[in-house]
């Protein structure tokens, strides 16, 4: 992004999401000023979701499926229902040794029930 003159505004973004064919679309997002005209490049505009369980992950990501694993058992045990698939990873501090990493896990839920 730098090379295209692009300057970051935020955290990188992971944005997860089921395909037809079983498989799963990862889109790597970071908000940014500038316009990414000619740089290979394309602006996505995340949607904004109705609810979320979050988690804020501190550590490395060898670690990072016990918090995915936390965040189910708190869904499950709160009525709801992860939506298969969809999941974003929001990397808030990424600097430096990787056992300081923050990131925070987002997965979109429904309350039990509904569809």
């Amino acid at each position: 992004m730098e090379a295209a003159g692009l300057r970051f505004t935020g955290p990188a973004i992971a944005s997860y999401e089921p395909t037809p064919d079983d498989r799963v679309h990862v889109q790597a997002c970071a908000p940014f000023a500038g316009s990414p005209d000619g740089s290979g490049l394309s602006r996505l505009h995340l949607p904004p979701v109705a609810q979320a369980a979050t988690l804020v992950h501190r550590g490395t990501m060898t670690t990072i499926a016990e918090s995915y694993q936390a965040l189910a058992h708190w869904i499950d045990d709160n009525g709801y229902r992860a939506e298969p698939g969809q999941a974003r990873e929001v990397y808030l501090h990424t600097e430096g040794d990787e056992t300081g990493w923050i990131t925070e896990l987002q997965i979109l839920i429904t309350p039990i029930g509904e569809r």
